[in-house]
This record gives structure tokens, sequence and C-alpha cells, in this order.
């Protein structure tokens, strides 16, 4: 296989074998490593979770489930630099549908801008579990009969990817909610996207009757998707767009090309929304971040209207009045035109450090919603 890559190489070069086996955790590992992590989650009451403070993050260490997603991660670092250099990546793994899956999907994901939308990141699971034949049926226990061969393989993929959503909050035009939709959906056993172990039991689905008792999972109705799609995806790329005029904004979160995930433990995070909701007093304490959220949405809202206001529509060109003392082409502008400008710059700058400016109302917002 290996000498059939490089014959298709351009250049001929051989290609680079990546043993999934060796830098990523065995199946077997990742399911022992997500009972003890779940564990560490699982509380019977709110005196139980008090109890249990002073061993919580030895419980977490020890499941080693972070040291699993950094050392994923750190593959995915490792095959885009060899990718980027013009080098073939073959991902090597006994059986091929596990861990691969997971490798290819997250490779993908970091090179390409397009797998990072709603669609995109759909046709990737698509692309990479369903059609690789991912043994969702097994590996989810939809039908225990082996629980041997469990394991929260498809969990564990959406967790690496929210921390790459963490490290480029402007990078993903989906949120963590539309991933924990996503898993919630796997559990169910409703959707034939989730239910199979191959692509001839997906395929045999979509056959006579059965393809009603199992639609897709995609044709659920996300119309009223308001905590499904991210703001700062769309509002950060009309920055960009302006980054000639405000390069201090562009240089804030750009939204580039190529992500280079950061594999260090100190800077991944724990899963809070999709760990924590089943854990009341940990579900409150997580909901300060919503509301954190909704003064970023705020932020976006006004600077979409601020766009308006100086004529930039969404296809990113300004259409300004030269009566109204600025060119179209931006030059011969008079003084009016430039004060309306530096304005708006302002106003935007302010937008991208919405705590900064208004610290003490924010401060207060804060502490009125902890009360």
């Amino acid at each position: 296989m290996s000498r059939a890559v490089q014959q298709m190489h351009p250049k001929k070069h051989p290609p680079r074998i990546m043993d999934v086996s060796i830098f990523c955790p065995s199946v077997k590992d990742l399911k022992k490593s997500f009972e003890l992590w779940r564990d560490a989650f699982l509380v019977e009451s709110t005196t139980a979770l008090e109890s249990s403070d002073d061993k919580w993050f030895s419980e977490m260490d020890s499941s080693k489930w972070m040291q699993n997603i950094s050392r994923c991660l750190e593959l995915t670092r490792m095959s885009m630099l060899e990718i980027e250099q013009g080098v073939s990546v073959i991902l090597k793994e006994p059986g091929d549908r596990d861990l691969n899956c997971v490798m290819s999907a997250l490779i993908q994901l970091c090179l390409d801008p397009s797998s990072r939308t709603l669609i995109g990141f759909q046709r990737l699971i698509e692309k990479e579990f369903v059609a690789l034949g991912h043994r969702f049926q097994e590996r989810l226990g939809l039908v225990r009969t082996d629980p041997e061969k469990e394991a929260p393989v498809f969990l564990f993929f959406l967790d690496c990817v929210f921390q790459l959503t963490v490290q480029y909050p402007a990078s993903f035009e989906f949120t963590d909610v539309y991933l924990i939709l996503l898993y919630d959906s796997s559990l169910m056993g409703a959707f034939r996207t989730f239910s199979m172990n191959c692509q001839r039991d997906f395929l045999s689905s979509r056959k006579g009757a059965t393809s009603t008792a199992y639609p897709s999972a995609w044709q659920l109705d996300l119309t009223a998707k308001q905590n499904l799609t991210n703001r700062l995806y769309h509002s950060f790329d009309l920055l960009n767009r302006l980054s000639t005029t405000v390069p201090i904004i562009a240089a804030a979160s750009p939204v580039t090309e190529n992500l280079t995930p950061n594999s260090v433990i100190p800077f991944l995070t724990v899963w809070k929304h999709c760990y924590f909701r089943f854990i009341p007093p940990l579900a409150l304490r997580g909901g300060i971040e919503q509301k954190m959220d909704k003064f970023i949405y705020r932020a976006c809202d006004e600077l979409e209207s601020l766009c308006r206001e100086i004529g930039m529509g969404s296809g990113g060109m300004a259409v300004i009045r030269e009566e109204d003392g600025v060119s179209v082409d931006g030059d011969g502008q008079d003084s009016r035109g430039d004060e309306m400008r530096n304005e708006v710059i302002r106003r935007r700058a302010d937008l991208v450090r919405p705590f900064t400016a208004h610290t003490a109302v924010a401060s207060q917002s804060l502490m009125t919603f902890q009360k």
C-alpha cells in the first residue's frame, strides 16, 4: 500500500506511516479510561459531591482521559506538519475502524475550513465514520451482545473537537451544544446514522420500511438553532474582511486556514456542558458561562449593525456614498469621512473587548447572576 501511495505522489516521496496504536490508546484502554472518568461525575447527592472535593482532581487525573485526548491531538499536529511539508500520511491501526476514524477526521478538521461548518462537519462524520464502517452499534452498546466491545470512541472524538473549538473559538460554525446534540442522538438508537456496524447495514436500512423507522440524524429540524451556531464564526469573518482598516481586530481572533492543536494538558479543559449537566450544583455554576455568552452575542449584534451603518454588506464590500464625504475606493476622503471612520473603528475595537471597557458593568451582572 505504501508503495502505491508513493507512486501517486507528484514527487514520488515515500509516505509517513503513523501507527495509531502506538500514539493513541487502544479501544480497551479508552473504555477503561472513560469508566474512571465517568465515575468522577456520578454523584448521588450534593453532600456526596462536596465530600469528593479533596479527591476529585486526582480521580480525573487517574482516569487518563485528558491524557488520551492530549495524545490524539499531538498525533494530529504531527500529521499536519507532515502534510504541510508535502508528505503523504498513512494511518495504521488494527481493525482500521475506530481510532483511525477519529484521527482522520481530526486531521481534516484542522486542515479543511469547509469541514468546520455545520454541513461540512456532517459530511465529515458521514465519510470518516459511517462510510468507513465504524461499529456504532457495538461501541455504543445499542444492542448488548458483548459488553467487552463497547467503547466511547465517538464521544472521545467529540471531546477532541470540543478542545479545538475552545482553542479556536471563531473558527467553527457550530458550538459545543451541537456536539452534545450529536452525542445524545447517537445514544438514542433512533437514527440509522449512528445505529449500524458497517456500510452494508447502513445501506440496507435505507431500503423498504426500515428507512422510515430509521431516519438519518441529519434530518433533525435545526431551524431553531440559536445555541447550535457560533456567532463569533460569522462576526469575525466580517472583521477579517475589514482587516486592512482595523488590523487590531483581525489579529484578535482570525479565522485561520489551518488549525494547529495545542496538546499540552494545561491548555485542555473539561467539557463542562456535557459532563456537568446532570449534576445540578455544577450545572448551575456553568450557567455563568451562558451569561457571558450573552455579552458576546450582544456585541456581535452591535457589530453587525455597525457594519450595516457604514454600508458593509454580506459580500464584504463597503458601499458608501460620495456625497457623505467618503469615496467608494477610499481615496480623497475629507475630514468628515475620517472622523466617521475613526469613530466606527473605535466602537468596533471596544466590541472585541466587551468586558475591558465595561468591567464594572460586567462584574455586577455576573454577581447578580450568581446571587
